[in-house]
């Protein structure tokens, strides 16, 4: 499933033996009808960006 949206993932052993831990994607995709990325959202990017996106997502959605 992670392949199929681009999303990052992998298993991380700890250092103590204890359970895994994963890093992964931290994006939301925007996709339109047919389930095509549009854009992302990236975790860190500034709000005003994020914002700005959506909006034009919004626009191009109707």
């Amino acid at each position: 499933m992670a392949r199929a949206y681009r999303a990052f993932d992998r298993k991380v052993p700890t250092s103590g033996g204890g359970d895994d831990t994963m890093d992964h994607s931290t994006m939301i995709s925007l996709r339109d009808a047919r389930g095509r990325l549009v854009t992302g959202l990236g975790h860190q990017e500034a709000q005003p960006s994020k914002v700005e996106k959506v909006r034009r997502f919004l626009a191009g959605a109707g």
